[in-house]
């Protein structure tokens, strides 16, 4: 039997999940905050950013739903600045100063990484319980420009892999150990 949409949506997110975990995993916290010069990101910030934003586009943006950084207070457990940008109240780190990065704290990868996982869990959850034909609705929610449910997600993964890359790249500038 081919696979459907969302089975392929599913599957990507699990390879996502795998990889990024497998790219932070074992970091220590000055590993995780190290930066290669000023106005550049630190793993911790790639790895929360990038959760942020699945965590805002599925449910926020495709749910119509309090994001899990709030509903699980997440800002107790990961002290970030989250000042919002444009106005939003709790930011995804679009647009976060040069200040606002360096301020991320230096905690365990583990840390970060509940969060991450977390969003991932939730997410897999979504789409295994979606209807195939919300994949071609466009929900429309303030502040986000109108896209189908399929665009959305595909956008989400692809946002994955790009930081995942940056991951490594952090990694290798700070002499650690790559793939293989």
């Amino acid at each position: 039997m081919p696979l459907s949409a969302l089975d392929v949506l599913v599957t990507e997110l699990d390879y996502g999940e795998q990889r990024l975990v497998m790219a932070v995993q074992g970091l220590s916290p000055a590993e995780m905050v190290w930066r290669a010069g000023p106005n550049t990101n630190s793993i911790a910030f790639n790895l929360w950013h990038t959760a942020r934003i699945m965590d805002r586009y599925v449910h926020r943006r495709l749910q119509d739903r309090e994001e899990l950084w709030v509903l699980e207070n997440w800002e107790q457990r990961l002290p970030i600045p989250t000042a919002g940008e444009g106005g939003v109240p709790v930011g995804t780190g679009n647009g976060y100063s040069d200040q606002q990065v360096s301020a991320f704290p230096a905690l365990p990868a583990e840390d970060y990484l509940a969060y991450w996982r977390g969003v991932v869990a939730a997410v897999r959850r979504w789409l295994q319980q979606l209807p195939p034909e919300r994949l071609e609705e466009t929900p429309t929610q303030p502040g986000f420009q109108p896209d189908t449910t399929l665009n959305v997600l595909v956008l989400s993964l692809a946002h994955v892999h790009l930081h995942r890359g940056e991951i490594w790249n952090l990694r290798a500038a700070q002499g650690l150990k790559g793939l293989g």
